[in-house]
Order: C-alpha cells, then sequence, then structure tokens
C-alpha cells in the first residue's frame, strides 16, 4: 500500500466533496441540506475563497483518494513579545473507514504539522472524537486545560 499525503490542489475538489460526503452523510447519517453535485460545487468556491486560512490536505492510497484534513489558520491578536501570532485548528480529518489504522491519518497528521511548522504558527489545537485521541496523542497533542467550549449548533 503506498500513501501519498499532499495539499489538496484545484483537481482535489470532487474528491474532498466526495470524502466529506461519505463522512456526514453516509457514515454518520446526517441529514444533507443540498445535493451532492451543489455540495461539490459549492466547496469548490468556499476553497477558493479560503486558500491560505483553510489548508485542505488529500491522502492518496494506490491511485485513489483515501482521506483527508484541513488545517484552519487564524491571525491572534499581535502583543509586545510577538507581533506576528497566528495559530491552527486541524479539523475535518476523515479516512475511509476501510484504510484506518494503516498510517493514513498518521500521514495526515505529521503533513498538517508540518505544513503549520513552515507557516510559523504558535500552535495547532484539534477538537478529537473518542476514538481519534490516541493518534493526536502520538503526534505530540496534549490536553492542556487551557481551551473550554461551548457548543452552539449541535
Amino acid at each position: 500500500m503506498t500513501v501519498d499525503v499532499r495539499r489538496a490542489g484545484e483537481g482535489d475538489h470532487a474528491a474532498l466533496a466526495a470524502l466529506a460526503w461519505h463522512w456526514r452523510v453516509e457514515e454518520w447519517g446526517g441529514t444533507p441540506e443540498m445535493e451532492r453535485r451543489e455540495f461539490e460545487e459549492r466547496l469548490r468556491a468556499w476553497t477558493g475563497g479560503h486558500h491560505d486560512t483553510h489548508r485542505a490536505f488529500i491522502a492518496v492510497v494506490d491511485g485513489a483518494a483515501a482521506g483527508m484534513a484541513w488545517l484552519a489558520v487564524t491571525d491572534r491578536v499581535p502583543s509586545p513579545a510577538r507581533w506576528a501570532r497566528r495559530a491552527g485548528t486541524l479539523q475535518s480529518a476523515f479516512v475511509k473507514p476501510a484504510l484506518r489504522n494503516r498510517g493514513v491519518g498518521s500521514a495526515l497528521v505529521v503533513a498538517v504539522l508540518e505544513d503549520a511548522r513552515r507557516l510559523d504558527l504558535d500552535y495547532v489545537t484539534v477538537h478529537p472524537s473518542e476514538r481519534s485521541a490516541a493518534l493526536y496523542r502520538r503526534h505530540g497533542f496534549s490536553a492542556t486545560g487551557h481551551f473550554l467550549e461551548l457548543e452552539l449548533r449541535l
């Protein structure tokens, strides 16, 4: 099995949309607000306008899209100690069920963290599922107790 992870480009929108659809509609059983084709078109437009602030990564296994992860980059308020402050959030990490526990998710996390380091981000956060928390811990994430969360929409 050959895993290739790279930053997603223009030609990857259909694969990203298919992965997101599989995850949120087929696997989780969510009710979509739109048809699949419309979702793909709207995601293409959205990513075009958010190319630098929401950086998509795609994992390809033996020539087929197998997973994705996104790095959302946020500017932080400047401080006297460091004027240019930015942080990241690892979002929407997903690997097709048949390829889980085979290194695909790990390769995605590595690619996102390498990009975050190149961008000189202060830190990267993640909101893991119970199942994925161990993956993130293996890559150095830890519970800090610094973040509180209020869910406004379930």
